[in-house]
């Protein structure tokens, strides 16, 4: 009887443990951070993040960016990875064109001036369980694209 007392009060603490270990599932995706030098200035970064450059090119002409095909892999949620940039780029004077989500894969387009820059989001096909990886494209505007966000 004097076993019985202990164990109560080891398994109640052990369920609370793991009640109050689901509610934080349930919140909003964590708030990821940006890495202090990014490859490129004006192109935010998740902390954690590396480029993969096996697979990244950019080309510049004097002080003009022609484009930029940058792949980046780290951990975490898409969910999360998507609020990064929704929430950074305007740091960085891009604006959110449009956003979508389909099978698994985020994808946002923003404009900053004459460049469009495409961000694409989704699970490492690696079999890493919370690998990420990032796709981001930035080209010249298109003319047509560009007469479709002026305000008449």
């Amino acid at each position: 009887m004097t076993n019985t007392l202990p164990r109560l009060a080891f398994s109640v603490a052990v369920l609370w443990a793991l009640g109050s270990g689901c509610g934080s599932l349930a919140a909003e995706p964590t708030r990821l951070t940006a890495k202090r030098r990014p490859p490129i200035s004006d192109l935010p970064v998740p902390r954690g993040f590396r480029i993969l450059e096996d697979e990244s090119e950019d080309a510049y002409t004097g002080r003009r960016r022609l484009y930029v095909r940058h792949v980046y892999a780290g951990s975490g949620e898409p969910f999360a990875v998507r609020n990064f940039y929704r929430d950074r780029m305007p740091q960085y004077q891009w604006q959110l064109v449009n956003s979508v989500h389909v099978a698994g894969t985020h994808s946002m387009v923003f404009q900053k001036g004459q460049e469009s820059c495409t961000v694409a989001i989704s699970r490492s096909k690696t079999g890493w369980s919370r690998g990420i990886r990032v796709q981001i494209i930035i080209m010249p505007e298109e003319r047509g694209a560009q007469a479709d966000t002026r305000r008449p």
